[in-house]
């Protein structure tokens, strides 16, 4: 009896674990801190305010993330988002927000361990990009660290399964 007890509160643990990680994962893909891909200039500065700067002929809009980091919106010619990305200024700042528990300075290692591999990297100006399609992140990371979170449409079918079996794994 008792094992049936532990049996069945260990899988309904699991399943919590499973479903909470399974939304994690969707939001992700689908946001960086409130704004989300495809999202209009209006409910950008609705979500962010007005930008600190607007370049490109208003393609491209920056905000200070305090003195540590710059969060760059991109634009298509429509004005809906294509991409967020977040820069820290120096290596282990902590302005943008988190994706997945990976945040401005994590180590390569951190983030393999947390997401699993990717799907494509490249090693590129003395460093590297480690992107993963099906959540549309790509990370930029120099001397084995994250400098910086690019969030872009994602591609291909969002693995749910292996991604929550991945970080259910100690």
């Amino acid at each position: 009896m008792a094992g049936k007890v532990i049996f069945w509160t260990v899988a309904v643990v699991c399943a919590v674990a499973a479903l909470q990680t399974a939304q994690q994962l969707r939001l992700a893909s689908l946001m960086n801190g409130p704004v989300l891909i495809n999202a209009t200039r209006e409910e950008v500065v609705y979500l962010r305010g007005q930008p600190a700067a607007r370049l490109d002929g208003d393609r491209r809009w920056q905000y200070r993330e305090g003195n540590e980091a710059v969060t760059t919106v991109r634009f298509d010619q429509a004005g809906k988002v294509i991409s967020i990305s977040c820069i820290g200024v120096d290596q282990g700042t902590l302005g943008c927000p988190n994706i997945l528990g990976i945040s401005l300075g994590a180590t390569e290692d951190t983030l393999i361990n947390r997401l699993g591999p990717p799907s494509q990297q490249n090693y590129v100006l003395g460093g590297k990009l480690m992107h993963y399609a099906d959540l549309g992140i790509t990370f930029s990371l120099h001397e084995y660290r994250v400098s910086a979170i690019t969030k872009v449409q994602r591609s291909g079918k969002l693995d749910f399964l292996p991604r929550v079996v991945w970080n259910m794994l100690p």
